[in-house]
């Protein structure tokens, strides 16, 4: 009997809130407006007498109904992106020094845990890594500023004024780095632009020839005339040396491509030197049958094309 009748006060009640539901909200708000500081109070006193209660009622409602709350969630962050990412840039910009030190400080407490975490988790590591450059790539145009490549994988980023104009000493920078802060500035293109591997290689070397004026890039001689005995190897006679892709002919960009790799061979990959291979092709019979001639960009873009079909 007590439970039909407190079904009967309930459908009572829900009759008589659908019919009178605008005055009941506007009567509660009154109310909590001329008793709002007692309600707090009264409030903040409740948690902290039933704190562990309330903890254990907060995690079992969220076991219980998580993929409703990560709908809900996701569907107020999509309708309040700008709102919440200028809260957090106003956020960081106020507390900047308290959560760098908080993460410094995390992560000295924790570092053999995040180590772990990374040798566990590197395809997780491998996204973070991807979405940053593709963000940092996306400010800058999204594609080679000298021959429009697009592809992602062999795209880098170039600084428009080198080390030695801007009167600082060559340092070596971890690409991560460089594509966050290209995300945090608010003009990069100022300083920077988007280029393919070839075009980087080939701007890099026409600031070396004018850093260096009438000096050469310093390059042994022997070691231009074993890369030059190795690629006519691999050409036909009386044919120019070129990227068997693209067509390349600069002879600086030139670089021999396995055209098995190892992978498919059931070989471990293993570091090898430009000058170990060229020597190696020179005394192989036939090295057209498995190596080719190709420039560095379409290099790259091979070496990219291998590794997403390795990975299926």
């Amino acid at each position: 009997m007590s439970s039909v009748s407190s079904e009967l006060k309930r459908a009572k009640w829900k009759a008589y809130y659908s019919i009178n539901r605008e005055h009941l909200i506007a009567k509660n708000r009154a109310y909590y407006q001329e008793n709002r500081e007692k309600i707090q109070e009264h409030a903040r006193v409740y948690r902290q007498v039933n704190r562990e209660k309330l903890q254990e009622y907060d995690k079992a409602y969220r076991q219980a109904n998580r993929e409703k709350i990560r709908i809900k969630d996701r569907a107020y962050r999509q309708a309040n992106r700008e709102e919440i990412l200028a809260h957090a840039k106003i956020y960081y910009q106020t507390n900047r020094e308290k959560i760098l030190a908080r993460q410094k400080e995390y992560y000295r407490a924790n570092r053999e845990k995040s180590r772990e975490y990374q040798q566990a988790h590197p395809e997780a590591l491998k996204r973070v890594r991807l979405k940053c450059k593709r963000l940092a790539l996306e400010r800058l145009g999204g594609k080679c500023s000298h021959c429009g490549e697009m592809c992602e994988a062999i795209l880098q980023i170039n600084h428009l004024h080198p080390y030695w104009e801007r009167g600082k000493r060559p340092q070596t920078e971890m690409s991560t780095n460089l594509w966050r802060r290209v995300k945090k500035m608010e003009h990069p293109e100022q300083e920077y632009s988007v280029l393919c591997g070839g075009c980087n290689w080939r701007d890099w070397q026409e600031h070396e020839k004018l850093r260096l004026g009438s000096k050469s890039i310093p390059t042994r001689m022997w070691i231009k005339k074993i890369k030059d005995a190795a690629l006519r190897r691999l050409t036909p006679q009386g044919s120019l040396l070129c990227c068997s892709d693209c067509g390349e002919t600069d002879f600086r960009f030139l670089t021999v491509n396995h055209l098995c790799k190892k992978w498919k061979r059931g070989e471990r990959p293993r570091s090898e030197s430009d000058i170990s291979l060229w020597r190696k092709i020179l005394r192989m019979q036939n090295p057209e049958r498995t190596h080719n001639i190709l420039c560095k960009a379409c290099n790259w873009k091979r070496y990219f094309d291998g590794v997403k079909v390795k990975s299926l």
